[in-house]
């Protein structure tokens, strides 16, 4: 049977026969247990997520999403009836690309059939493109380059597009910028991706990543991430792999804290630094309970992870495998 947090607490209390308020000592354990799983990757906090990316708006040749009439050094881009019926307030915060130009512009508003953009278009040294001139029938494209996780999500793991077998590659923001600095590409799928930063303006300010190439169609990303340690109530149970024990030992600091100033108010100096050295010596037991609770989460017999490094061969949702000549082949990385 699962322990929750109100019954360590009560063990605790009544172990040392303090009059501290149960309500206190649960939630010192709650806060507690959030830190120790604040600092590693638990697999109480592992999840699945699923994001939506949805298509870029446009083309090269103005035959999908219709064209537009800029004037560079403007902010102001003006759609033809085609593109005006596409675009909506939900892209912005979007990104916008003249073909065949390189630089994206951040959307400031939508307004069909305008749109504002929050830096005015830049030639790029084109001749073909002066500035103070509007030039119609131009090709574009608007894409999401930045989408939030989940709210939840503190660190991500793998990446992947279901419907193609294919992992996503996750670089670092400053790898994205070297690698990638223009992002030009519009493709069939993105093959990469990197988390940017936070979206501060949304509630409970969800982490931004950013997919390239952008794609094409509506696609389906599929991730594991690690969930932000939640902070448990009272009736709450303790992670699977937290032992009682080690939720215990932390319930007592916030006991020997309290009988300590008591024992102090009474006068009983001797009897509080006793209690006050009872619970510094708790504390420092700390990282011990950090390090026991990583052992009980990541623990792994040793033949089962002998047989998963040295025989497994390469993943695939399908198995390609249909006979032994096929399955050597494989575990050698040939075939």
């Amino acid at each position: 049977m699962a322990t929750t947090i109100e019954q360590v607490a009560r063990l605790a209390k009544a172990e040392l026969d303090s009059t501290i308020a149960l309500e206190v000592v649960g939630q010192f354990v709650a806060q507690r247990i959030t830190e120790i799983f604040g600092k590693s990757k638990f697999k109480a906090l592992r999840k699945l997520g699923e994001l939506s990316l949805k298509a870029t708006i446009g083309s090269i040749d103005g035959t999908s999403g219709g064209t537009v009439t800029v004037t560079p050094g403007t902010k102001v881009v003006t759609g033809d009836s085609t593109a005006a019926a596409a675009w909506s307030n939900e892209q912005e915060g979007w990104f916008f690309r003249i073909w065949p130009l390189h630089t994206w512009y951040r959307i400031a508003k939508v307004d069909p059939p305008n749109l504002l953009l929050e830096s005015p278009v830049s030639t790029e040294r084109n001749p073909d493109y002066t500035p103070g001139v509007p030039l119609s029938g131009q090709s574009y494209y608007i894409g999401q380059r930045l989408v939030p996780a989940a709210p939840d999500a503190r660190y991500f793991g793998q990446f992947v597009l279901p419907y193609l077998y294919l992992p996503i590659d996750n670089i670092s923001p400053e790898d994205m910028q070297r690698r990638y600095p223009s992002r030009m590409l519009v493709g069939p799928y993105p093959w990469v991706v990197s988390e940017f930063g936070l979206d501060w303006g949304k509630t409970s300010h969800p982490k931004l990543l950013e997919f390239y190439p952008l794609p094409r169609i509506d696609t389906v990303i599929g991730y594991t991430y690690w969930q932000r340690p939640p902070l448990l109530a009272l009736g709450d149970e303790l992670p699977p792999t937290l032992d009682v024990h080690v939720a215990r030992e932390m319930a007592m600091i916030p006991i020997y804290r309290y009988e300590y100033m008591r024992q102090l108010k009474a006068g009983q100096v001797q009897s509080a630094e006793l209690l006050k050295n009872e619970a510094r010596l708790q504390e420092s037991k700390i990282p011990d309970f950090v390090d026991e609770a990583l052992r009980a989460d990541n623990g792994m017999d040793d033949m089962t992870f002998i047989m998963q490094r040295y025989v497994s061969r390469r993943s695939a949702d399908f198995d390609p495998i249909t006979d032994a000549r096929a399955d050597i082949f494989s575990r050698r990385g040939g075939g």
